[in-house]
């Protein structure tokens, strides 16, 4: 090996160390700091695999399994229980980050093999520190945080000084009934949207570092797969199924699908910003309405569902050429 070999290798080695230091702090400090760990999820995981992206896969893999070694060692010595759970879920938004870019495969696809593998892998690890018992895990957490909702609740009564009119009374307890039925999507939800931000994490840091987006397209191009559809169709069938457990599971279903969907219209909302240089008051706006107006929130997913069929942002490309 001459020593422009030697020389162009051992920057390679150096480049490498570097990226996986900073890998390793990123992925790290969630695990370490649980009352920030929901929230740094959404994006840390993300910006780590960014760390790693122009390297060669089977090391980046390798390291980030010795990652989980190490700091599930230092965890357990230094006495914080949690930290394999929480590092776990990095590891493997930044593993699946990796292996799609090496793919090749979409966005859209991405976020929904990430959701997946991060559902799989809660299952696994539910599975593995309650020795079995999924389904009193699963009460338990329900109850405590229908608890937390009581409390609440008997904090504003106590508070507001006045007796609750039986209509807020109802209003209350379906709200509760609510989240005592939706509790399997809302916890689906927060995965969903915990691989979301991480795949624009891991392209915005990328692109900035690279030069070139390596998840593509850009996200108002993104098309959700069109397993969904039919996925929604099954499931609003099961949820049809009155007073069986499948009624659950569809209803639940259908929510999953539909967040899915929603982020597919926010795309279409960002490709009508985008085509017609909207404002950004404008679209400031836009985004504010929507997000105090449950029905604004509807009518993204009934757009995102729609463009399987209809092709929106194809038509709106030839309305704006003519």
């Amino acid at each position: 090996m001459n020593p422009f070999q030697r020389q162009r290798e051992k920057k390679g080695q150096d480049a490498f160390i570097k990226g996986a230091t900073f890998s390793a702090l990123f992925l790290v400090f969630p695990a370490f700091f649980l009352e920030l760990s929901s929230f740094l999820q959404f994006f840390l995981p993300g910006i780590a695999a960014s760390f790693l992206a122009g390297f060669e896969l089977g090391s980046s893999l390798i390291f980030l399994f010795a990652v989980f070694v190490l700091a599930g060692i230092l965890g357990a010595t230094f006495g914080f229980a949690f930290v394999p759970v929480i590092l776990s879920q990095g590891l493997v938004i930044a593993g699946l980050l990796l292996l799609s870019k090496e793919k090749r495969a979409s966005a859209p696809k991405t976020l929904l093999t990430m959701a997946l593998g991060l559902t799989i892998m809660e299952f696994v690890m539910v599975l593995g520190l309650t020795g079995g018992e999924i389904v009193d895990t699963y009460n338990q957490v329900l109850n405590a945080m229908l608890s937390e909702f009581d409390k609440g609740i008997k904090l504003y009564m106590e508070n507001s000084g006045e007796n609750i009119s039986p209509q807020l009374n109802q209003v209350i307890a379906a709200m509760r009934n609510t989240l005592s039925t939706y509790f399997p999507s809302i916890l689906g939800g927060y995965l969903i949207f915990t691989s979301f931000f991480n795949i624009l994490s891991f392209n915005k840091f990328t692109e900035a570092k690279l030069g070139k987006l390596l998840i593509g397209p850009k996200f108002q191009e993104w098309q959700m797969p069109e397993i969904l559809v039919w996925a929604f169709i099954v499931f609003g069938f099961m949820a049809l199924l009155n007073q069986s457990p499948y009624e659950s599971i569809g209803k639940n279903g259908i929510v999953i699908v539909c967040i899915f969907y929603l982020i597919q219209g926010f795309s279409i909302l960002k490709f009508f910003f985008s085509t017609f240089e909207t404002p950004f008051f404008a679209r400031l706006l836009v985004y504010l309405l929507l997000g105090i107006q449950w029905y604004g929130l509807l009518f993204l997913v009934f757009l995102g569902l729609m463009d399987n069929w209809f092709h929106i942002r194809t038509k709106i490309l030839k309305m704006k050429n003519k």
